[in-house]
């Protein structure tokens, strides 16, 4: 057997040990599949601590999910805010076009020829209705757009400064 197909049984041997220790489903090399029960031991300095996320229906934990997009050069912002406006218009996480509403039911006011007592009672009326979420995808909380100013990596800095 030569060192890489030692040092490579070695690895399986110990991610195999690893994962009896916290008692997760584990798959031998002769993929033969057991379940490890290990009683919890030495966690009393745990008990008062807590966790900062939330609790799911089906009673496990989570943390917020965001996607995130970054360019990997600056040459590249322009193409991610015109991904940004799609992904938050279409997916439901652009901010409420509040003051597009309003104007809109101005002009449609105006132009059925409505007094200005009215068109203002109706466009106050209409600021206090609020907009519902109309996300497509409720198990994500939001998509970041992260912009930079590093270079194109045309130079032998900004190479270095990206693979730094």
């Amino acid at each position: 057997m030569g060192s890489w197909s030692k040092s490579r049984e070695a690895h399986r041997t110990r991610r195999a040990v690893e994962h009896e220790q916290y008692g997760a489903r584990c798959q031998r090399v002769g993929r033969t599949d057991r379940r490890i029960s290990l009683a919890a031991t030495g966690c009393s300095r745990w008990t008062s601590r807590t966790f900062a996320g939330y609790r799911r229906s089906d009673g496990q934990v989570g943390t917020r999910n965001h996607w995130l997009v970054v360019p990997l050069v600056f040459c590249e912002n322009r193409n991610i805010g015109v991904l940004k406006r799609a992904f938050e218009d279409e997916l439901g996480f652009a901010a409420p076009q509040v003051y597009n509403r309003q104007v809109a039911e101005l002009a449609r006011l105006y132009r059925e020829g409505l007094s200005a007592e009215t068109i203002q009672a109706r466009v106050s009326k209409a600021n206090g209705s609020g907009e519902s979420s109309n996300r497509v995808f409720q198990n994500i909380d939001g998509i970041k757009f992260l912009l930079h100013e590093g270079g194109c990596g045309g130079t032998r800095k900004t190479q270095t400064t990206f693979a730094d």
